[in-house]
């Protein structure tokens, strides 16, 4: 029996971390990528993007890595020969430092998120932004998403996962300045053939909750930026 119910904390636990981490990777709208090995860059572009749109702080921000990623990072800081004691723990215990001022992590549990299809010619179909509300009929609205309407000869191939700029860029959620950044999006949720997109985040083109520099504009194209796995 205690056998019996350590193992049913494990599965549940390996439950919860398996769709805590499917949910990050499908779903989250702050997107960096990069092609081959990770590096030092794309860890503090990720920070960035997040400081830059008010997002946290570094007491609150964790990195979980993939066993390939983390193997990396390890190999390249246990090589060198500086950063005294740092290098030693990565050469003979794996373990990492905190990366980019981020508190870094490993992980066995984390997914891929795949290559997109063949999606070429994909534009907004009429301009578009989310107005805020606070009820839909009877319930509570949620503003954090929103149906967007596209066109193309290929919109049949988007997928949930994908992710998108639309030539609008990201603001601070305090001061609205525009960051400098496209923002990204992603699909969370695709019907009528690929014609509507349910995205994160909602495009809040003004107002107390604004999040993006403009709505997005009719025919304006959509860039995949995961393009590959």
């Amino acid at each position: 029996m205690t056998q019996a119910g350590i193992g049913a904390g494990r599965d549940l636990a390996a439950a919860a971390e398996v769709a805590m981490a499917n949910a990050i990777a499908n779903k989250a709208a702050n997107v960096v990528t990069q092609t081959g090995v990770f590096s030092w860059d794309l860890a503090a572009t990720a920070r960035r993007v997040m400081k830059q749109k008010g997002i946290g702080s570094s007491a609150s921000m964790k990195m979980v890595l993939n066993p390939l990623d983390a193997q990396k990072i390890a190999g390249e800081l246990g090589s060198r020969a500086f950063f005294q004691g740092k290098t030693e723990q990565a050469f003979v215990r794996n373990q990492i430092p905190d990366v980019a001022g981020t508190p870094t992590f490993e992980a066995d549990v984390m997914p891929n998120v795949a290559a997109r299809g063949t999606v070429t010619g994909t534009t907004v179909n009429g301009a578009q932004s989310h107005t805020v509300t606070a009820m839909t009929d009877d319930l509570p609205t949620d503003n954090r998403q929103f149906v967007l309407t596209v066109a193309g000869a290929n919109i049949a191939n988007i997928k949930v996962g994908d992710c998108f700029t639309a030539g609008v860029n990201s603001v601070h959620n305090i001061t609205k300045q525009d960051t400098g950044e496209l923002q990204t999006f992603r699909v969370i949720g695709v019907s009528g053939g690929g014609t509507q997109l349910t995205i994160y985040p909602a495009p809040v083109a003004t107002g107390p909750y604004k999040n993006v520099t403009a709505a997005l504009a009719n025919s304006q194209a959509l860039t995949f930026i995961n393009s590959v796995t």
